[in-house]
């Protein structure tokens, strides 16, 4: 079962993510909830921030996000940062989790590092 989700933003796929919460490769979440994860007004600021390594944001605010089921290798990338961040006592087992299928830049942080 695959409850892993895209994001897109102008076109290319921006962001993997779960929100399912207890059991992240057991419960299947809805469309629903993944749209309404894509509503969320941090989520929007961080893909207008963020830039790519080119230095273009990643999102202009104003196109469509879309959503859709994560393909096999953006779900496999998304599994294997997951399982980093539980393994560093990042997140906490059933925490919902994004991972960025891009390199991006922080142009906020003070030496411009990837986020």
């Amino acid at each position: 079962m695959n409850n892993i989700w895209t994001i897109q933003a102008n076109g290319r796929a921006v962001i993997a993510f779960c929100n399912a919460h207890d059991r992240p490769y057991e419960v299947d979440e809805d469309i629903d909830e993944a749209e309404a994860y894509v509503e969320d007004a941090g989520l929007q600021e961080d893909l207008t921030v963020l830039c790519d390594l080119d230095g273009k944001s990643l999102w202009d605010g104003e196109s469509s996000l879309a959503v859709r089921r994560a393909n096999a290798e953006e779900a496999s990338r998304w599994k294997r940062a997951y399982d980093a961040a539980l393994a560093n006592n990042h997140i906490e087992y059933g925490d919902g989790f994004r991972t960025y299928l891009i390199a991006v830049i922080d142009p906020t942080e003070a030496d411009g590092n990837e986020a």
